[in-house]
């Protein structure tokens, strides 16, 4: 199905990708570890996903917030960059002024120019710093937010329609038993025949409610321990964050200087 996802070409994308694996078995059925799961849902597994769900709740709420910061953050260099533009025209237009004739405002006029030249060098860096901090920083920050609200999603999914996705389960086993193959099922016979060979050996535990929320248990452990792998991210976040500031912070400070020479 990713394979399909990247390569495919249709101009009508989203509605042949669903009419051509609307009536797949979901993957549950699909899985090489739906028949097994009873087995792999160790005693234990419900209270530790619960647990570990409340947290990474939590955790979200954080996350928003660091996003919402950044973001911030992001948006304050980028203005910081259009003012200095903005500031570079005014300089530029005190810098042809006849206001006075002395000399001291002909030195005026000087530095001004000079230093509508030099605003937007100091903008620059203003906006580099935002790219940089959006690409180093934000962007990670809600690549985690992604991952945690995947799981959200899943979460409510078990909860609120386990028993619709049985019902569909059994629906989509009786199709295939009965070769009412649509779809990419009518083309991929290779999948086709590894899928009916998955039906035709775990029928019975396939079609058992109690082993489905088993996996469905299995499923919400492995994505609590894909979260966990990606909260390490967060030394790496830290870690560009001050490397972003402090390379763009030095280069500041000389542009900075540069004004008033």
């Amino acid at each position: 199905m990713i394979k399909f996802f990247l390569t495919d070409l249709s101009v009508d994308f989203y509605n042949f990708l669903k009419d051509q694996f609307r009536h797949l078995p979901d993957e549950y059925i699909l899985s090489p570890h739906g028949p097994t799961a009873r087995n792999m849902a160790t005693p234990g597994l419900r209270a530790n996903v619960m647990a570990h769900r409340a947290k990474l709740m939590q955790m979200k709420d954080v996350l928003n917030q660091l996003s919402i910061l950044f973001e911030k953050m992001k948006n304050q260099y980028k203005e910081s960059n259009a003012d200095l533009n903005l500031i570079a025209k005014e300089f530029a237009t005190l810098s042809t002024s006849d206001i006075s004739g002395s000399s001291e405002w002909s030195m005026v006029k000087d530095r001004m120019y000079k230093a509508s030249k030099q605003s937007p060098e100091i903008g620059s860096v203003y906006s580099q710093l935002a790219t940089q901090s959006d690409e180093n920083v934000l962007q990670k920050i809600l690549l985690l937010l992604d991952i945690i609200t995947a799981f959200e999603d899943l979460c409510f999914r078990q909860d609120k329609g386990i028993a619709n996705d049985q019902k569909r389960g059994l629906d989509k086993i009786l199709m295939i038993k009965r070769r009412d193959t649509r779809g990419i099922l009518t083309t991929n016979s290779g999948w086709r025949e590894q899928i009916e060979k998955q039906i035709g050996e775990h029928e019975v535990i396939l079609s058992d409610l109690e082993c489905r929320q088993a996996f469905s248990l299995v499923c919400a452990d492995s994505e609590i321990k894909l979260c966990l792998n990606y909260f390490n991210t967060l030394n790496g976040v830290l870690e560009s964050l001050s490397q972003t500031n402090s390379k763009f912070m030095n280069g500041l400070a000389n542009e900075w200087t540069k004004l008033s020479q």
